[in-house]
Parts: C-alpha cells; sequence; structure tokens
C-alpha cells in the first residue's frame, strides 16, 4: 500500500530487514539494531569480560540481531561460551539460565522483547548470576526496576531514549515536554520506548508536512522528509538526508544502579562489582 499510494511510513522497528532499497518511502523513527548493539559490546570490551553468554528470543527481532551480536562481541576480543535462542513471549527462563551459567561466563548478553526482560533479569539474578547483564534499548524498559528491584542492578545497555521513572529524569527539554503532557492527559508516565519513538516519528512526520511545498502530495512530502537534517527530538539529532530510510546514527550508553537508570560510567560500574 504504501509505495505504490506514495504514503509516508515512518516506522518504529529496528530490524536491519527494512526499509529495503526498494521501500522509499519507508523511513525509521528509531536506531537500526546495530547501534545499541555496538553500545553494549563497547561496555563488554571496556569492562573487561573474556567469556560471555548470549541469550535471544527466537522471535525476528532476536533472529535478526544474532549475526551483529555475533560480531559485535567478537570485536571485544570476548569468547562466546554459550549462545541460545528461547521461546519467544515465555516467563519460565530456568533452563536456559542454567546451561547459560554452566558455561561459566563472566558477562551475559541477554537480547529479550515484549514482556520478556523483567522476569528473564530476575531470574538471572534468582539462580545466582551476580555479573554484569549487557543489552540493548530493552534495557529501558521501567519493569526490569520495578519488578526486579535490586535484581536489576548491574546491567548495561544502549538506547537512543531513556524511559524516564519521573519527569524531571528526562534527558533534554523535550522529553520532558512530552512526559508532562503524557502524565497530564493519562495520569502516568509511558513504561515502554515505543513511546518515544512515535512521538518523535510523528513531530518528524509534521515537520515533513510543514516543509513540503505541496503537502496533499505523496512526492513532496517524501522529497522534504529526505531534507531533514538537523531536527532535534528526545532521541537527537535526526539527519534523513542519506534518503536510505535511515535517520539516528548514535545511542546513549547506560546502566542500571541503586534501581535507577544512570549514564553508562565505567568506573562507577566496575565498583558495583568490586564492592
Amino acid at each position: 500500500y504504501v509505495e505504490p499510494n506514495k504514503v509516508l511510513h515512518v516506522g518504529l522497528g529496528t530490524a536491519t530487514t527494512w526499509p529495503t532499497k526498494d521501500q522509499t518511502y519507508s523511513f525509521r523513527g528509531a536506531a537500526l539494531a546495530s547501534g545499541p548493539i555496538n553500545g553494549f559490546c563497547d561496555a563488554i570490551k571496556q569492562f573487561g569480560c573474556q567469556k560471555i553468554a548470549i541469550l535471544l528470543t527466537d522471535t525476528d527481532y532476536g533472529k535478526d540481531a544474532k549475526a551483529t551480536i555475533d560480531a559485535g562481541v567478537a570485536g571485544t576480543g570476548a569468547q562466546i561460551v554459550f549462545e541460545e535462542f528461547y521461546q519467544g513471549n515465555t516467563t519460565d527462563f530456568v533452563a536456559i539460565i542454567a546451561k547459560a551459567l554452566n558455561a561459566n561466563p563472566d558477562g551475559i548478553v541477554i537480547y529479550p522483547q515484549g514482556t520478556e526482560p523483567p522476569q528473564l533479569v530476575k531470574q538471572l539474578r534468582q539462580q545466582g548470576y551476580t555479573g554484569p547483564i549487557f543489552t540493548s534499548e530493552v534495557g529501558s524498559n521501567a519493569e526490569i526496576i520495578n519488578v526486579g528491584g535490586d535484581d536489576a542492578n548491574g546491567i548495561a545497555f544502549s538506547s537512543a531514549f531513556l524511559v524516564a521513572g519521573t519527569v524531571d529524569a528526562s534527558i533534554n527539554d523535550i522529553q520532558k515536554a512530552f512526559l508532562t503532557a503524557y502524565q497530564a492527559k493519562y495520569n502516568e508516565l509511558p513504561t515502554k520506548e515505543s513511546a518515544y519513538r512515535a512521538y518523535d516519528s510523528f513531530n518528524l512526520i509534521v515537520q515533513a508536512l510543514r516543509t513540503a511545498a505541496d503537502p496533499d502530495s505523496g512526492e513532496s512530502i517524501r522529497e522534504a522528509f529526505v531534507k531533514i537534517k538537523g531536527f532535534e527530538g528526545i532521541a537527537g539529532s535526526y539527519d534523513y538526508t542519506a534518503a536510505d530510510g535511515e535517520g539516528l546514527s548514535a545511542t546513549r550508553p547506560f546502566m542500571i544502579l541503586d534501581q535507577k537508570v544512570q549514564a553508562f560510567d565505567l568506573t562507577t560500574f566496575k565498583a558495583y562489582f568490586n564492592k
């Protein structure tokens, strides 16, 4: 529908399988999966892990990311001592965690989706794993802390967005304005990153409509969209001038300590495990 009818489409997904070169009207309103993956692999390298276990959801989200994760971890110099998919949307990770811990890793990468992250993190700690956990943007899922409490401490992740627990925890004024309005309307704050992606994506579409020579023409709207450069959103500065569907190139490193999401600091992160 999108291409034949020349309809601008700004999607929220991170998979590398789209947009293809033939999807000229589709753009990504988030960071490509490789961004957060490269971010947490950098944390693995900084921390000095030598033996990594990898647990991935068997959904398309996990399968699509496997090769990028494997290459990223290999680039850190660490050895992958265990890697396995688990059934997506499961709540019981006991068996796969037992196998992973049997490989004696000094760092664990998790790549869950949807409702999986909180229980996966909690069960890792309950089964005795006390080392660092590395993950992608799912680390910003507020339920990880809400469900896990202290079990959530010791996670390093990379994301273009931060799911803030309070308005004052916003990373910039754009996020603060969004959360203030969201809380006023719904009397709560969003707990997943998708809300932030949707907000930036909507505003990018509005920007294209405002600057298009003919806002009733799909071709004109697309032309305006690929001219967007330096547009500031919650995730940072967007640039679509490469016309390849991608607009974000940078993600931010974070960590969870003291049941709070904080900017990643290697010294502080290491100190947590050495106390």
